[in-house]
């Protein structure tokens, strides 16, 4: 009678497991090439993204990358083993962002509703038709009139990260510029979007700073993973139920966001911020009927324009620093144009800011 040992089931196993995947993914792998669409040769399993899973380049280089190598109005791409187009023809990109943008407006992005309740509720991991009804609703936040609004506070927080800055340099403290940049986004973004003084510049710190470096620690092997895991193995998400901000984190956002809403309402205040239009958001369940835009899903909006908004202020602005610090010229020329608007206007308004053409192209790295 034939024996067969643990060790051999384990080794056949996993061999055939290997086989049967390599034959799928081989099917799956001829989706360009069945429809005569130009494609890039894909890696086994990893498809074209291998370099990104392995964090040597971010998917944004390597998104450039292609765009730049290739001269077709378009080209098949695999992420993992599921299809994507990038798209160059503008003709095209015009088509799928306004003209057709109904057939295109899901993510290809986890969403975990079972387990994850706050990141499913977010807007940008949302899938149609809840998407199409939140988007709506969220849109007023980003008229010109609220922008120049929060301009103004943002203006204060500036202030706010000079002067700690100053009191820094008379200490001749070295400053780690990422730690300064978080600091002054986070308290940015609390205050335009939600009326909330974070107080990151304190002595004390603020649990506000806390949270948002325990979000953006990717340090963390197990932070990096989940977040491709969310952009491109999203099977993985929800059999390894993964969270797409952690539990500590979500419950500490949504325990201040309800309660300065409370309390907005009990005083009955309005500062015509994202807290007012998602107050507003609440009230129109009862008189429109919209039953899928329950708590969850408006705190999840609020937690959501926390995190996104920091994270690229912060980073934009590090980076921004850093290239000023590494090119004097460009940093004098910069200072130049900054130090004759205030001369000339005594202040750094919405309106002002938007006139100051080498700050743009600095900040856009042009």
């Amino acid at each position: 009678m034939l024996q067969i040992t643990i060790l051999e089931a384990a080794v056949t196993i996993c061999v055939m497991i290997f086989v049967v995947s390599f034959i799928f993914m081989g099917r799956k792998f001829n989706r360009w090439k069945k429809d005569n669409v130009p494609f890039l040769k894909p890696k086994p399993i990893f498809g074209n993204i291998l370099d990104v899973c392995r964090m040597k380049i971010t998917f944004g280089e390597l998104c450039k990358n292609i765009y730049d190598g290739i001269s077709t109005p378009f080209v098949g791409i695999f992420i993992l083993d599921k299809p994507g187009l990038m798209i160059k023809d503008l003709d095209l990109v015009r088509d799928v962002l306004i003209k057709d943008f109904e057939y295109f407006m899901d993510r290809n992005l986890a969403n975990n509703e079972k387990h994850d309740i706050m990141g499913s509720n977010m807007i940008f991991l949302m899938k149609s038709p809840k998407w199409n009804i939140v988007r709506k609703k969220m849109t007023p936040i980003f008229t010109t009139s609220k922008i120049k609004m929060m301009s103004v506070l943002v203006q204060r927080c500036s202030e706010q990260m000079m002067d700690y800055v100053s009191k820094k340099t008379i200490q001749n403290t070295v400053l780690d510029v990422r730690d300064v940049s978080l600091k002054y986004a986070v308290n940015s973004i609390t205050s335009s979007f939600f009326g909330l003084e974070a107080g990151c510049f304190e002595e004390n710190g603020s649990i506000f700073s806390v949270v948002s470096k325990r979000i953006m620690n990717w340090k963390r092997f197990s932070t990096a993973v989940q977040a491709i895991c969310f952009f491109f193995a999203p099977f993985l998400v929800k059999l390894f139920s993964m969270n797409f901000i952690d539990t500590m984190s979500s419950n500490c956002l949504k325990e201040y966001f309800w309660k300065t809403m409370n309390e907005r309402e009990t005083k009955n205040e309005s500062r015509g911020d994202l807290l007012d239009i998602l107050r507003e958001m609440k009230k129109l369940e009862e008189t429109e009927k919209l039953e899928s835009l329950d708590e969850n899903v408006i705190v999840a909006q609020a937690v959501q324009f926390f995190v996104a908004g920091f994270e690229t202020t912060s980073s934009t602005l590090s980076f921004a620093l850093l290239e000023l610090a590494s090119n004097s010229e460009i940093q004098w020329k910069l200072r130049d144009e900054i130090v004759r608007t205030y001369e000339k206007y005594g202040s750094i308004s919405y309106n002002v800011l938007r006139g100051m053409e080498y700050l743009d192209k600095v900040v856009h790295g042009e």
